[in-house]
């Protein structure tokens, strides 16, 4: 059965930043290839001097990583993040790497059917098979008070990495990614629910229409007091192409 691919990414400065008239410290990107469906987000982290820098820059790495890493289709996963690590860093160049760190999460859904999952950071990167709940590859629990996020330009391991591929699932699928923006406020176990409710509401839609719902729900975000900046992305399968708009 043919499957059809449809995607979504936006980012929203928050209120905090809107305030003070700072930039928005965190991106996202959507791309589409010949190695499938490809959304990116990246939060900056605020510490850091160069934060806005390092999360636009990081979303390109990604695409272009991706690209790269998929002209080997026996090339494992965790290719991916040393191939990100260094073109990041080739972007950010001559700015040290701390000073522009960021985290990174992406979610690729492969021609052949096949998605991968993942990334470096906080946030959020799971996916719903089916009508099942959500399998989490990045959050999933309460955050408490941590150290400082973990992310490019502060990454000493490569097992701050995580990446899951997943064969093509029987049943039409969808993938969410966030920052903590937008996971740290989310209820885990209700999360495949929202996955399912934001596919369903942007289904259908035209593409500019989509983007206009997700940006006025980011900016109308429900959590009181919310101040943070915010980027959602999600990818969905259908088996009928009804209501589907490029």
């Amino acid at each position: 059965m043919t499957r059809y691919v449809d995607s979504l990414v936006v980012t929203e400065t928050g209120p905090g930043h809107c305030k003070d008239g700072q930039l928005n410290q965190d991106a996202c990107l959507c791309s589409n290839g010949q190695y499938g469906r490809l959304i990116v987000v990246s939060d900056g982290l605020g510490s850091r001097t160069r934060a806005s820098q390092g999360s636009k820059n990081a979303c390109l790495a990604a695409r272009d990583a991706v690209r790269y890493w998929s002209m080997n289709p026996l090339s494992p996963p965790e290719r991916l993040a040393p191939l990100i690590q260094a073109l990041w860093r080739s972007r950010i160049a001559p700015h040290p790497p701390e000073d522009c760190a960021t985290t990174c999460i992406l979610a690729l859904r492969q021609r052949t059917g096949a998605w991968v999952i993942g990334g470096i950071g906080d946030g959020l990167a799971a996916i719903r098979l089916g009508r099942r709940e959500l399998k989490y590859i990045i959050g999933g629990q309460r955050r408490g008070f941590l150290n400082e996020t973990v992310g490019l330009g502060t990454s000493k391991s490569s097992n701050d990495w995580q990446f899951v591929t997943i064969p093509p699932p029987p049943a039409p699928t969808a993938a969410i990614i966030a920052t903590d923006g937008v996971s740290d406020d989310l209820i885990p176990e209700k999360t495949g629910l929202f996955t399912a409710w934001l596919v369903d509401e942007l289904r259908g839609l035209p593409a500019r229409q989509r983007s206009q719902r997700l940006r006025a729900m980011l900016r109308k975000w429900p959590t009181p007091n919310h101040s943070d900046d915010k980027a959602l992305g999600v990818i969905w399968e259908s088996s009928s192409s009804r209501g589907r708009h490029e």
